[in-house]
């Protein structure tokens, strides 16, 4: 996979965030918005190694059922409610 440092560090995103909880040290690396000569790949492999993007997925999931969930209930006169739930769902798959 692919990780693009402006979605992953450029503001302290759900990955980050996770890693932080597990790993304190990225809290001062965050805090100073990773200025020092290093931050960027410190964090970079804190993240990486810590559990954060799979947590991230794990709440991503969460609110695209919730969200689907609630489209469900909406009326179905055309095809847009349909399209709602297809379109939430395939947010699930996505690559960036």
């Amino acid at each position: 996979m692919h990780m693009n440092m402006d979605d992953i560090l450029a503001l302290p995103t759900c990955p980050v965030l996770y890693a932080a909880h597990d790993y304190p040290e990225l809290n001062q690396l965050i805090n100073r918005r990773f200025k020092k000569d290093g931050d960027v790949e410190k964090a970079l492999k804190i993240v990486i190694g810590s559990r954060g993007l799979e947590q991230t997925k794990e709440l991503a999931k969460e609110h695209c059922y919730a969200a689907a969930s609630l489209a469900e209930k909406l009326p179905s006169k055309d095809s847009s409610r349909d399209c709602l739930i297809d379109y939430t769902l395939a947010q699930l798959s996505r690559d960036k």
